[in-house]
């Protein structure tokens, strides 16, 4: 009884620490003379190296079992995405682009 309620009480655990990932952002960006489609290519192509990006970062393989290893997965992968967001962002700006100020954008939702 008591083995069982630890075991459930892990999973509890590990479905909380799984839960908590962060996600891929990619930001509203504008470029003054930039066409829809442009923009839309661009944004592609820069969505595409900041997942390969994210990849690398992350140095393949699998994670570790148990709670531990559990959570050293979640904090790789956590550095990993924060590090292709910043990288999405980076990728945009050298292309011309620049992030849509927070007031701008709520007004256009």
């Amino acid at each position: 009884m008591i083995k069982a309620i630890k075991i459930g009480i892990l999973i509890i655990f590990s479905l909380l620490l799984a839960s908590c990932f962060t996600q891929m952002v990619y930001p509203p960006m504008v470029k003054d003379g930039a066409s829809e489609q442009k923009r839309k290519t661009d944004s592609f192509e820069c969505k595409t190296l900041a997942i390969d990006f994210k990849n690398k970062h992350m140095g393949g393989g699998a994670p570790s079992f148990g709670v531990y290893g559990l959570a050293g997965h979640k904090s790789r992968s956590n550095s990993a995405t924060d590090a292709a967001n910043e990288y999405y962002i980076e990728c945009m700006e050298v292309r011309g682009y620049k992030l849509v100020p927070d007031a701008e954008n709520k007004q256009s939702n």
